[in-house]
Parts: C-alpha cells; sequence; structure tokens
C-alpha cells in the first residue's frame, strides 16, 4: 500500500509540475518576462536625474530577468561612482550623454545587455547606444567596469558630430 501510494503522489508531482512559466503564464520558457528597464536613474547631480534604458537583448538565458541577476543596479553603481570619481570634464561627459532634456542628438541613453557575442566588455553603436556582454558584467569587478564606462561615455561623446 505504501508503494502505490508513493507512486501516486510521485506521479501526481510531475503531472501538477509540468513545464510551466514561472512568473506570468505567458508560455515563455527560455528567456525572462521583463526585458527593458525603462527610465532607471543612472546618477543624479544638483537635484537633476540621468536616466537610460537597460534592454535585455538575451537569447536562450533562462528566466531570471536582469533585475534578478543584480546587473541593473550593478550598471547604476558603476555609473554612479564613474561619474562621482570623473573630473569636471569627464562629468561634463556623463551629462551631455545623460542630458534628460533631449541634449543627446539620438534621444534618451539605451544600454543594451547581450549574450553570445563577439566582443569583450562594450561596443558603442552612436551617441545614446551602448551595449554590454553579459559575462563580462557578470564577471567584472565595480572599479574596472567605471573605467570602461568612462570610456563608454567618452566614444558615445564623440559620436555626437558623426
Amino acid at each position: 500500500m505504501r508503494k502505490i501510494l508513493l507512486i501516486l503522489i510521485m506521479g501526481l508531482a510531475f503531472v501538477g509540475c509540468g513545464e510551466k512559466d514561472d512568473d506570468d503564464d505567458s508560455g515563455d520558457l527560455g528567456e525572462p518576462d521583463i526585458k527593458t528597464f525603462t527610465d532607471q536613474v543612472m546618477f543624479a547631480d544638483n537635484d537633476t536625474n540621468y536616466l537610460a534604458d537597460i534592454i535585455d537583448a538575451r537569447t536562450a538565458c533562462g528566466k531570471q530577468n536582469l533585475q534578478q541577476l543584480g546587473i541593473v543596479e550593478k550598471l547604476k553603481d558603476a555609473i554612479t561612482g564613474a561619474f562621482t570619481a570623473g573630473g569636471n570634464m569627464v562629468q561634463n561627459r556623463f551629462r551631455t550623454v545623460f542630458n534628460p532634456d533631449g541634449g543627446n542628438p539620438n534621444g534618451k541613453v539605451k544600454i543594451t545587455i547581450e549574450n553570445n557575442v563577439n566582443y569583450e566588455s562594450y561596443e558603442v553603436d552612436d551617441s545614446s547606444n551602448v551595449r554590454f556582454n553579459i559575462a563580462y558584467l557578470t564577471a567584472v569587478f565595480n572599479d574596472n567596469l567605471q573605467t570602461e564606462i568612462t570610456a563608454a561615455v567618452a566614444e558615445m561623446r564623440n559620436k555626437f558630430t558623426q
């Protein structure tokens, strides 16, 4: 009798735990349902919030979104740290690129996170679009990420006139 009961319980467990979306029952099993984190405050200066959208472009990456993985906070912390540690010239570059009043000719900054890419850390597309490798972001220390972000922002600023 115990064996039959055990078999029935195990059978119910397998039937009841079929593949199911783990967050909103949309049926998507391989990717997070939250793919865009809009209007994230990347840093603040003189009562002005400098915003960016963080976009998850990873594929076949599992269900955890960038916030659950700690990537959103890691980027915010590193960008704030890079801005704070920079001198006047670096801070002005950050203010210009992340300008909330439309000073960037390509609009609000979009930070796209990708996997399965051919670059090590980041690539700048234009003055408002930068892409980061998720493998790099998960492994890098904050100080090194700040250095890369400062370089990326300089590249983005240099693309204003292109």
